[in-house]
């Protein structure tokens, strides 16, 4: 079993390199198909159902009986697929799908959450991990019994976890039941327990193995979904495929195209739930939401397992700057968010994409608080 697990090991960037090709392959035939006249449904379920199923087959081949590959992987994951594995734990449904909307309702205020999640993976960098996996068990509540002494503080951070878990998984599976229900016409209930029979095949077998690799391709796709859209409507806007470098430019276009169109006089108008000037108040719920995040995100159980997976201590360290590389892509496109609704306005309705413009930078102070109480009761 070592034998085999060092020759995958040895392997990983050639065979992630074949499922990379594969997938763009796979891709490309559906796109010829739908060129071809065949219907979009058939085309969405067959994407669906085919990363559903080589999802499955990792989990199912990454199966094992031994301990510590369940557990930790072996402790053989290298630094840079532990970060892929960690960014897409960060690309979870709430990143996904809330981001791009929370930074389009909330402007400035959504970025308190961008800072906070990324901020919590300093804190695990620089305060848990290397000791977490300087201690050489398997899980926290283990490293609690160790440090504390008897089973008291392993049953309460047993506790903890498990409550934690739940209402993180909880927030996801009905993430997964909205875009399965949308995605692939079915009810919401049916979708939910498809999602969760998903995670079972994924993870049952092999574990915190069979986690680490599946999320190591789940990786590759989300990142390219991520990506491929923003860039394309980089390169048909501009020529030029950084979108970040033609930012500047883009929005001088809206402004120019909104007061063509008659929406707005352009940069004027402030979001519509602005509370005007900012005051100390505002700031210092701004700087808690962004506290109260870092700390929330440094304590989730699936991010604090996955430094249990390396090799050594400095893997461990490495891992969450290779994770934040991996993520960084992926806040470039909620960024865009704030110019595609004004590109859009020429040809769809009003209802679907109502006029926004960036606040001036005294609004930029907004509780936070506030604007995500709002949201959440609307």
């Amino acid at each position: 079993m070592a034998a085999k697990s060092n020759s995958f090991i040895d392997n990983l960037g050639k065979i992630y390199a074949y499922y990379t090709g594969g997938f763009v392959a796979f891709t490309i035939i559906l796109a010829i198909l739908e060129q071809m006249g065949v219907p979009n449904a058939i085309i969405g379920y067959a994407f669906v159902f085919l990363t559903v199923a080589v999802y499955a087959l990792i989990g199912v081949l990454s199966r094992t009986a031994e301990v510590s590959e369940y557990y930790v992987a072996g402790r053989v994951v290298p630094a840079f697929y532990n970060g892929m594995a960690t960014g897409a734990d960060w690309m979870s449904a709430a990143s996904f799908i809330g981001m791009a909307g929370t930074l389009y309702v909330m402007g400035y205020d959504g970025l308190a959450f961008v800072l906070g999640w990324t901020g919590g993976y300093v804190l695990v960098a620089i305060l848990l991990a290397p000791y977490l996996r300087k201690f050489g068990q398997y899980t926290v509540p283990d490293f609690l019994g160790a440090r504390f002494g008897g089973n008291m503080a392993r049953a309460v951070g047993v506790i903890v976890l498990i409550t934690a878990s739940f209402a993180y998984v909880v927030a996801q599976i009905f993430g997964v039941g909205i875009i399965a229900s949308r995605f692939l016409g079915i009810s919401f209930e049916f979708a939910v327990f498809v999602g969760l029979a998903g995670i079972l095949v994924c993870s049952m077998l092999g574990g915190m193995r069979a986690v680490t690799w599946t999320q190591v391709a789940q990786y590759i796709i989300l990142i390219t979904a991520y990506l491929i859209p923003v860039v394309w409507m980089s390169v048909k806007v501009t020529g030029v495929p950084i979108p970040e470098l033609m930012y500047g430019q883009a929005l001088e276009i809206i402004a120019t195209k909104e007061q063509e169109l008659g929406i707005l006089k352009g940069h004027a108008m402030a979001f519509a739930n602005a509370k005007g000037e900012a005051n100390f108040t505002d700031a210092m719920n701004f700087f808690t939401l962004i506290l109260c995040l870092m700390i929330g995100t440094a304590s989730l159980p699936h991010i604090l397992m996955r430094y249990f997976t390396t090799p050594s201590v400095k893997t461990a360290s490495c891992s969450w700057q290779n994770s934040g590389s991996c993520r960084t892509p992926s806040c470039w496109r909620p960024r865009k968010s704030r110019v595609c609704p004004m590109w859009f306005r020429a040809w769809w309705p009003p209802v679907v994409l109502p006029p926004r413009s960036p606040p001036p930078m005294d609004c930029c102070w907004r509780s936070p608080m506030r604007s995500a109480t709002t949201s959440i009761t609307a």
